[in-house]
């Protein structure tokens, strides 16, 4: 019985180990850095997106854009708002 229970826990251990260092050879996402979705992981790995490119590439806009939005939240903010109370058939 004690024997089965070290033998598996070798066997996991091991199996661990490998796949740990597998995916560190083959460049895959690790179980243990906490990429548990491997689906999703690969695809991350694979495209590498840069978001903030467009926002240094044209940096005034990005700042005409961020005033703006400001602006306009200010403005919907003072549009007073009526709740329309619910008739309960009665």
């Amino acid at each position: 019985m004690a024997e089965n229970l070290l033998f598996g826990l070798a066997s996991i251990i091991i199996l661990g180990i490998t796949a740990e260092w597998l995916a560190w050879r083959l460049h895959l996402p690790s179980i243990l850095l906490g990429e548990t979705n491997p689906a999703t992981s690969f695809v991350n790995h694979q495209i590498q997106v840069d978001p903030l490119r467009e926002v240094y590439r044209r940096p005034r806009f990005t700042a005409r854009s961020i005033v703006m939005g400001n602006q306009m939240l200010r403005f919907i903010r003072q549009i007073p708002t009526k709740f329309v109370e619910e008739q309960v058939p009665g």
